[in-house]
C-alpha cells in the first residue's frame, strides 16, 4: 500500500511541475580578453590566505570588440 502511495505522489509532482525537469546546459564558449582592453576588474569574495588572492568571481569591463573565443587544448 506504501508502494502504491508513493507512485501516486510522484506521478502528482512530475504532472504538476513540482519536480523541476532536467535540462542539458547550454554551451558558453571560453572568452579571452587581452590584459590592454580591460579597462576594470573587479576581485569579489577574496580569499587573502593565497598570495595572489582567489576569488570566485572577478567581474570585468573591457573596450567592445576585444574579446576573442578561447579554444580549449
Amino acid at each position: 500500500m506504501v508502494g502504491r502511495t508513493w507512485v501516486s505522489v510522484v506521478l502528482i509532482a512530475t504532472r504538476s511541475g513540482c519536480v523541476s525537469a532536467s535540462r542539458p546546459k547550454p554551451f558558453l564558449p571560453n572568452t579571452n580578453v587581452p590584459l590592454e582592453c580591460a579597462t576594470n576588474v573587479g576581485l569579489v569574495d577574496c580569499d587573502r590566505a593565497f598570495s595572489p588572492p582567489r576569488c570566485p568571481t572577478a567581474p570585468s569591463t573591457y573596450q567592445k570588440g576585444c574579446e576573442q573565443v578561447g579554444v580549449d587544448k
